[in-house]
């Protein structure tokens, strides 16, 4: 029961964080393209739907030497997924690169906002525990 505890907790933060940065950024990708914004930005939430979970499962998981190895190939994976949603769903306005490109820049976004969020072993968390000692 713990785990789950910590689990849902550490979803409620990060979840709502990356899924609206990654929103902000698909409507500033619509605006900036004149593309419907609001099928980009349902695209993308049901994009985030699919994959999120799994990611985050994923990376609750695994621990030790390989973590950000299996983290990157995850990413990745998802990476093309996402893409393959995006441009399936819109290509009639959207080429694939397009798409790919698109998918990269909100991965590579909830991927480095990720690092900072406030969890275990997280660079944030780590710094403030260094400080909390050294104070």
């Amino acid at each position: 029961m713990g785990f789950l505890l910590i689990v849902a907790t550490f979803f409620s933060i990060a979840i709502p964080i990356t899924v609206a940065a990654e929103a902000l950024l698909g409507l500033l990708y619509a605006v900036i393209r004149k593309q419907p914004k609001v099928v980009t930005i349902a695209m993308i939430l049901l994009a985030n739907t699919i994959t999120l979970l799994p990611l985050w499962m994923i990376a609750t998981f695994i621990d030790g030497d390989f973590n950000l190895l299996a983290i990157i190939f995850t990413e990745i994976i998802i990476w093309l997924v996402e893409s393959a949603i995006l441009y399936l769903t819109q290509r009639r306005s959207i080429p694939f690169w397009e798409a790919a490109v698109l998918s990269l820049i909100l991965n590579g976004t909830s991927f480095l906002m990720g690092l900072f969020l406030p969890f275990k072993d997280s660079p944030i968390s780590i710094i403030l525990h260094e400080l909390d000692s050294f104070l």
